[in-house]
């Protein structure tokens, strides 16, 4: 597995890898079929259902397709998990890895650059734990009203998040616990430091440019998600 340092603007510094979306392998010990295998299955299936439905919502935005009110706020709803989705992957992949390659700037030391991942996911791990203990509350809630008619939407968003920041939280402790990491400098991603600070016409042919040389395809929208302000 390779992850990469991105420089998200001074001195912030995000993990970041591409991998392909495959289904989540239940926890390493669930019992079988245990409530949480379970969950861990309906889980899966909402995965698989949003970003089988993602490419649609995105390709009816981009076409300009007329919309009912219904609609538009379904395929907001389903970009906004995909994305969800998309920032927890690497995470979620890190569960089942040994040894990982973690490319930095080659403007930074190797030693601040292994300073940098563990940081990051120390600062995944008590986030995670922490929406995790909420997040049951609110499954805990749900549950209540799973004997009225309908589906249970309720109980499935917190399903997913649930089980989501589980899995995120196994992965940054397989990171900081027992991943040996193999760093590498790049003085690719040392120039996508200085294309970041670029105005935004200019910026974007060069990160475009980069994430080419660096067989990233996503890495452009993922840069302008965390590096533009919302308006």
């Amino acid at each position: 597995m390779e992850v990469f340092l991105i420089p998200a603007g001074e001195p912030r510094y995000q993990l970041y890898c591409e991998v392909a979306d495959e289904p989540v392998a239940p926890p390493e010990g669930t019992p079988s079929p245990g409530w949480r295998r379970r969950m861990v299955g309906r889980f899966t299936a909402i995965v698989s259902s949003v970003e089988a439905a993602r490419s649609g919502a995105a390709h009816r935005r981009a076409t300009g397709q007329p919309r009912t009110f219904v609609r538009r706020t379904r395929d907001r709803t389903v970009c906004w998990l995909a994305e969800k989705i998309a920032e927890q992957r690497l995470l979620w992949h890190l569960r089942g890895q040994q040894q990982v390659t973690a490319w930095f700037p080659d403007d930074v030391e190797a030693q601040a650059a292994t300073g940098h991942v563990r940081q990051i996911l120390r600062a995944d791990a008590e986030r995670h734990l922490r929406w995790l203990l909420v997040d049951s509350l609110g499954l805990l809630v749900s549950m209540l009203l799973t004997p009225l008619p309908g589906p249970n939407l309720l109980l499935y968003y917190f399903i997913f998040r649930v089980v989501g920041h589980y899995l995120s939280r196994q992965g940054a402790r397989q990171g900081l616990d027992r991943v040996e990491w193999n760093m590498r400098a790049s003085s690719t991603l040392t120039e996508l430091r200085a294309a970041i600070a670029l105005d935004p016409d200019v910026r974007e042919r060069h990160v475009t440019e980069i994430a080419s040389r660096l067989r990233l395809p996503h890495l452009a929208a993922f840069l302008e998600r965390i590096t533009v302000p919302a308006p």
